[in-house]
């Protein structure tokens, strides 16, 4: 297809996303006595007494701390919907200690497995790791702020590096990056590279299929199939396409900072990688795996630095 009809393309869609962004009211909900069910994907927050999750990304349930809730359950939550002020001109909605069933769904097989090991993995690295280094890497890996240090988490805002700890486009790119680079040791670049469109597709239900991962799993899968076809042009055009049904289904994702980062980090990686790879050079074929692992991680952190 011709340059013509990808730019046509591209601005029919910018000009219906803007009448979106700028006609969007967003969702209305009443308060009052509710009755929701909701799939946990994502392991519910503990603080203190209770555990936390959100249905839909919009409602903040509070319940207590036992029974315990997982990853994969349907949960049937039935309590009074409330609007909460967290500060001036912000109000999320909650449900506090709503009546809840619980059913597992033991039955989907995927769900369990990736269940399974992201357990595993915890499990390993929290057994191996001491307690602060543990939760660095499985915030790095997974995600998970919860088990961070309060003092930790105020060392990684004053430097900036806080967003490494954050579900975003950052941990896509560095488990991706890692794994390309172990997998080119053994395998050519392009059967390495469509291994690793794979394992992303894995590490995203290992990441409890976190919406903000799945956002960055599917810009990660954008990133590295344009570098399986070699052309950056269209891989663009590809990252486009992602950003405009992304914002048409939810254009509140334009004020998410993880949004933004998957953006950025993926623009890194389809951008700033090529002209790495063509300035960095191994000086042994043994180093080429390192170069391509530092190469994509440094590409994504130069971009996402830049916000």
């Amino acid at each position: 297809m011709s340059t013509k009809f990808f730019v046509f393309v591209v601005l029919t869609l910018f000009c219906i996303l803007l009448i979106r962004l700028v006609t969007f009211i967003g969702p209305k909900y009443e308060e009052g006595e509710v009755v929701l069910e909701t799939t946990l994907l994502s392991e519910p927050k503990i603080k203190d007494t209770t555990q936390q999750f959100w249905i839909d990304g919009k409602i903040l349930v509070v319940t207590p701390h036992f029974p315990e809730f997982h990853y994969g359950e349907t949960l049937h939550v039935s309590g009074t919907l409330k609007r909460k002020v967290i500060e001036k001109d912000w109000t999320i909605l909650t449900i506090y200690f709503p009546h809840v069933e619980a059913k597992k769904n033991d039955s989907n097989f995927l769900l369990a497995l990736a269940r399974f090991i992201r357990q595993s993995i915890q499990e390993g690295i929290e057994a191996t790791l001491p307690s602060t280094s543990s939760s660095l890497m499985l915030g790095i890996l997974l995600g998970v702020r919860e088990s961070l240090p309060p003092a930790f988490v105020e060392d990684l805002r004053a430097t900036g590096t806080l967003h490494v700890v954050a579900a975003s486009g950052m941990n896509v790119t560095m488990v991706g990056g890692f794994f390309l680079a172990s997998l080119t040791l053994f395998l050519k670049r392009r059967i390495a590279l469509i291994a690793t469109v794979f394992i992303i597709v894995l590490y995203i239900g290992i990441a409890s299929f976190e919406p903000s991962i799945v956002r960055a799993g599917i810009m990660g899968i954008l990133a590295f199939t344009a570098q399986i076809l070699g052309r950056q042009a269209l891989s663009f055009f590809f990252l486009f396409i992602a950003f405009f049904f992304m914002l048409m289904v939810d254009p509140l994702l334009l004020y998410d900072v993880g949004f933004q980062l998957t953006i950025l980090a993926t623009a890194g990686l389809i951008v700033g990688k090529p002209l790495l790879d063509r300035f960095i050079q191994s000086p042994l074929p043994v180093f080429a795996s390192l170069k391509e692992s530092f190469t994509t991680t440094l590409a994504a952190q130069i971009a996402t630095h830049s916000r």
